[in-house]
């Protein structure tokens, strides 16, 4: 049993060094990166905890009665309006920034996390279950290795056993020969010679026989050898297609973390990413916002506050809006010139610039859509002059879009219109080398949203017809 045990052991050791190489073990990796997600959550908690906490702090200050107390009119005054308003919009900006760190970061680090977590619990218990198995059809193979090589060995020595009786049987049989022969030479009228020379053939008779026994028995063990030396031959067969597939086992689970560990890993670095932008935007926001604080602190002036309210007790009428002191930069102009992202909080009036930029994009998707109808139509063929204009339309952010855009109606109406995907081969290779020409740009400008669909497209399955070579759709992903 302690024997049987340590074997166990050591298949198991050898499983888990097979599996997981000499290296860091992957359960180390997944540990550290629970870490890092760990630190990231609780970074990006107190980051919006923080934000949330100066909103509300400004939003108290700019609700305060500042102005209550100063001379109407006045351009101390006039600052202090400035100075609520753009504090009101400081604060909103704020909050903004709060919502997004929860909405796009903290909540997809959460879900990352626990994602990791059951994968980590997953993985553990696969991989368990899988040497258990594993050391199982070891121990199998091994004692079905072993009762073909012992029964092997007890066929060649009971042949052996056999082979040496038919020997002394053969040597017998030559002496009872030379026996028979004298007692003829002597002469068979004698009774004695007579009586001996029947036993003698009774003998010769016997000792046949039983030699042909022996060479029937030897016959048998001779095929009992070779079926326990074909038990031997496929016992072997079977630890080789047992290693074999322990292999590609292992191999395909250290490609699928692989390949689980790289998507993480971008997803993270993809949406840390986004965040900085949004910061960096916000940023400049929140720099313009006290910019115009310290311009419109800096243009008001003792003396004439001093001189504005001597006038308005001297004569009891307010005084002349003095339009210096309170002119200060558009903050709405300076906050939201800059363009947002569809999930922004804040609603911009599309201007002269965004419908440009809306009839190119159509413009852009109206002849992706015409090139690509042309090439999947009945001609099925992409010419030269449309595939260079592809290539060019493919290195503008537009045109990825629009080459997207005509790859999803393809791929949700068929590329008939009819929910048929037939392709030629030459049209399907095609379409393959422009995306990924598709995917090298996007990744060059770090333009993904459309990079996903091409790839969805470009894993989908086909198959193969050899009668006239065309491929369609099994299945979508």
């Amino acid at each position: 049993k302690k024997s049987r045990l340590l074997t166990q052991l050591g298949s198991g050791m050898a499983f888990v060094q097979g599996l997981w190489g000499c290296g860091p073990g992957i359960f180390d990796v997944q540990a550290d990166r629970l870490k890092t997600l760990d630190a990231l959550t609780t970074f990006f908690k107190e980051k919006s905890a923080l934000d949330q906490y100066y909103s509300k702090t400004l939003k108290k200050l700019a609700k305060l009665h500042l102005m209550e107390n100063e001379t109407v009119g006045s351009p101390l005054q006039s600052f202090l309006h400035g100075f609520r308003d753009l504090i009101d919009t400081v604060s909103t900006n704020y909050a903004i920034l709060s919502a997004k760190e929860i909405d796009q970061m903290l909540n997809p680090l959460n879900r990352a996390k626990a994602k990791l977590q059951a994968d980590n619990k997953t993985l553990r218990r696969e991989s368990n279950r899988f040497g258990a198995r594993m050391r199982k059809l070891q121990l199998h193979h091994k004692r079905s290795r072993e009762d073909a090589r012992n029964l092997c060995r007890e066929s060649v020595l009971s042949r052996r056993r056999c082979d040496n009786h038919i020997r002394q049987e053969k040597t017998v049989l030559a002496k009872l020969q030379a026996q028979l022969r004298r007692l003829e030479a002597k002469g068979l009228r004698h009774p004695d010679v007579a009586a001996q020379h029947d036993m003698v053939k009774n003998k010769i008779r016997a000792v046949k026989a039983q030699g042909i026994a022996l060479a029937e028995r030897s016959k048998t063990l001779k095929r009992e050898f070779d079926l326990a030396d074909n038990k031997y031959v496929a016992a072997v067969k079977a630890c080789r297609e047992f290693r074999g597939k322990h292999d590609s086992a292992s191999n395909a689970v250290l490609r699928g973390l692989e390949k689980t560990e790289m998507a993480r890993t971008e997803s993270i670095r993809e949406g840390i990413r986004r965040y900085l932008k949004v910061q960096s935007e916000m940023s400049k926001k929140l720099l313009v916002s006290y910019q115009s604080v310290s311009a419109i602190s800096e243009s008001v002036n003792a003396k004439d506050e001093i001189r504005c309210y001597v006038n308005k007790y001297k004569t009891g009428k307010a005084p002349a809006k003095l339009p210096e002191y309170y002119h200060f930069p558009s903050h709405e102009a300076a906050l939201f010139r800059d363009k947002f992202d569809p999930q922004d909080y804040v609603n911009k009036p599309q201007d002269q610039e965004d419908a440009a930029l809306v009839a190119a994009d159509d413009t852009h998707l109206k002849e992706m859509r015409g090139i690509i109808d042309a090439a999947l139509g009945e001609s099925k063929r992409i010419t030269p002059e449309a595939s260079s204009r592809l290539e060019e339309l493919l290195q503008t952010k537009l045109g990825r879009s629009a080459f997207a855009a005509a790859l999803n109606h393809h791929r949700n109406n068929g590329f008939d219109g009819n929910g048929g995907h037939e392709v030629p081969q030459e049209t399907f290779e095609r379409l393959a080398e422009l995306m990924l020409l598709f995917l090298d740009h996007a990744k060059k400008e770090m333009d993904t949203a459309p990079a996903q669909l091409v790839m969805i497209m470009s894993q989908t399955f086909y198959k193969v017809d050899k009668t006239n070579r065309m491929y369609w759709q099994r299945s979508h992903s």
